[in-house]
């Protein structure tokens, strides 16, 4: 009414409701788990912050879940994500001396980043409609074309062929290892600090925090990582 220049809401987000195992949360019955309890389970933050935003009820009621948590932390965190970026950049340091090497990228590959690409637009539609929980669901997809691409390529049993198949298993964990800088660009925003393990095992630059809408091998040959770890322990 006073024709201020006041920034107008634009978009405005709302959720279902979030239940607790069998029931509903409850403050005064004690029923849920609250931040006290979070923080006794020693379980890390970041840990609480993905299962949260992967149970997030952004079109219908969901509901937490101590074995579910515990579940989709073993498939989705451990099994999955970190599976994939431990391995990729462990065979960096074993067999490269921890050096990106030369990539040429073949058939295969480009159909890989063909793959990694659309769910990267996924990833960049989904988060411009704060549908957080389906942003989540791109980046472990992404993560899982990761695993399958080594597997079905066997950087291991390359190695032990010519030098041609030595060029190749190089070509195949290089692109793995910037396949992991990207995803702890997109992880950010759900897991700040593992995101930030990450790029330190990649010795990554912080001019690779911009998301795109294509997979940029910000990680060239001869750039350095560091040390390889696990990210995640079962629970």
């Amino acid at each position: 009414g006073a024709e201020d220049n006041y920034t107008i809401v634009n978009h405005l987000q709302a959720t279902e409701f979030l239940n607790y195992e069998d029931g509903k949360f409850s403050k005064s019955r004690g029923i849920g788990v609250f931040g006290d309890d979070a923080k006794e389970t020693t379980i890390p933050a970041d840990i609480w912050r993905f299962y949260l935003l992967y149970v997030r009820p952004e079109t219908q009621d969901t509901t937490f879940s101590w074995e579910d948590l515990m579940v989709k932390h073993n498939s989705e965190l451990l099994n999955n994500l970190g599976n994939f970026i431990y391995r990729a950049l462990k065979f960096v340091a074993n067999n490269f001396d921890g050096t990106i090497p030369p990539m040429e990228l073949g058939e295969s590959d480009i159909e890989t980043l063909a793959q990694v690409n659309r769910e990267l637009k996924t990833y960049n539609y989904n988060m411009e409609r704060v549908r957080l929980r389906d942003g989540l669901t791109t980046i472990l997809n992404i993560s899982r074309l990761g695993n399958q691409y080594i597997q079905a390529n066997q950087p291991w049993v390359l190695l032990k062929g010519n030098e041609q198949e030595r060029a190749r298993a190089g070509t195949v964990v290089g692109l793995c290892a910037n396949m992991a800088c990207l995803l702890s660009v997109l992880l950010q925003p759900y897991m700040p600090d593992i995101s930030t393990q990450i790029q330190a095992q990649l010795q990554a630059p912080a001019d690779v925090n911009v998301v795109t809408d294509k997979l940029v091998c910000q990680l060239g040959p001869g750039h350095k990582i560091g040390q390889p770890k696990p990210l995640f322990e079962k629970l």
